[in-house]
């Protein structure tokens, strides 16, 4: 299985279901400017290792994340005798 995320902004994927994004509000398609950023004192009542880790992947002075984009891609098998059918799912 195969995971991609992103967050706020419409994936860079060609294959994401048009049909979905064409329901979204324009904001949540495209982001929202002017956010409040993530500031240190957002990570004071989090965990020692979960400030460490945020530090680490540079997200002080960033935009808040509101929403995530989540491509899973994998295979089944319908019965154990049958071939593995491929899918693709979106959230």
């Amino acid at each position: 299985m195969t995971l991609e995320a992103g967050v706020d902004a419409k994936p860079a994927v060609p294959d994401y279901p048009r049909a979905f994004l064409r329901r979204l509000p324009p904001a949540r398609a495209q982001g929202r400017a002017g956010r409040s950023t993530v500031t240190e004192s957002d990570l004071d009542d989090l965990p020692a290792a979960a400030q460490r880790y945020l530090r680490f992947m540079g997200v002080l002075g960033r935009p808040r994340a509101e929403g995530l984009w989540v491509r899973c891609t994998g295979q089944f098998r319908r019965s154990r005798s049958a071939r593995p059918l491929s899918c693709t799912t979106w959230q």
